[in-house]
């Protein structure tokens, strides 16, 4: 199940929430860290939030197959960028990839709620931009203006498609 084999103990206290199926195989395992704030937990759970993640990973191509999000506070998100990357820093969102099958997500909600009122721009919109950006790390593309560029493209026609199903 991703995560908990690979966490350095004892930084995450990981709760399972869903495996999400997606097609061509793909799935998005959610876990969430038992301290992350309520308010992000129902935000990551509603049915729309779910559409947004798998239209988003049938977007980019050369996506893993098996994708674990986990949800973390930002004390966790810091440990792991510290533990990982030897960084202080506490990240909006870390990508692991693994192999061309399994990647992990950790996402820290509450980091990109303060960029996104800096930036004045929607938490929602943030998120999504955020998780675009994971997933093309999990494709092992790196920072770039072009590929900024192309995130961004990425959701917006990822709300547009979601605009037009609902």
């Amino acid at each position: 199940m991703g995560l908990p084999s690979r966490t350095p103990p004892p930084i995450a206290d990981l709760k399972f929430f869903s495996i999400v199926p997606i097609k061509n195989k793909k799935k998005i395992t959610i876990l969430f860290e038992k301290k992350v704030e309520r308010k992000y937990k129902i935000f990551f759970k509603t049915p729309q939030w779910i559409k947004l993640f798998t239209m988003s990973v049938l977007s980019i191509p050369q996506v893993p197959t098996g994708i674990t999000l986990a949800v973390m506070t930002p004390l966790t998100a810091q440990l792991f960028n510290m533990y990982y990357r030897k960084k202080k820093y506490t990240p909006n969102v870390l990508t692991t990839v693994y192999s061309s099958n399994e990647t992990d997500i950790l996402i820290c909600p509450a980091v990109a709620e303060s960029q996104a009122k800096k930036m004045k721009i929607s938490f929602e919109k943030h998120m999504l931009h955020i998780w675009v950006h994971a997933l093309m790390h999990a494709t092992k593309k790196n920072h770039s203006p072009k590929n900024t560029a192309h995130e961004l493209k990425i959701v917006k026609k990822v709300l547009t498609k979601y605009s037009h199903s609902t």
